[in-house]
């Protein structure tokens, strides 16, 4: 059920945080889980491109272990 998947994601999420600057949260307005990353507004172009690919590796890893959960980036 819903609670069992929140405490699965929850207890994968933990292991992420020392990892890597993406979170997972939930988004009250569209209901769902998301995964985000605060990137600096000020952030350069080379270091942009860099902080995307690491995002799109994470958000690779949670896809593969939450194929049943929608995850938007």
């Amino acid at each position: 059920g819903e609670e069992g998947d929140l405490g699965r994601l929850a207890g994968c999420a933990s292991g992420r945080f020392r990892k890597e600057e993406a979170v997972v949260a939930w988004d009250p307005e569209a209901e769902a889980l998301m995964l985000w990353q605060d990137v600096p507004a000020t952030t350069g172009e080379a270091l942009l491109r860099r902080f995307f690919e690491v995002f799109m590796m994470s958000c690779d890893w949670w896809r593969a272990r939450v194929e049943d959960a929608v995850i938007r980036p």
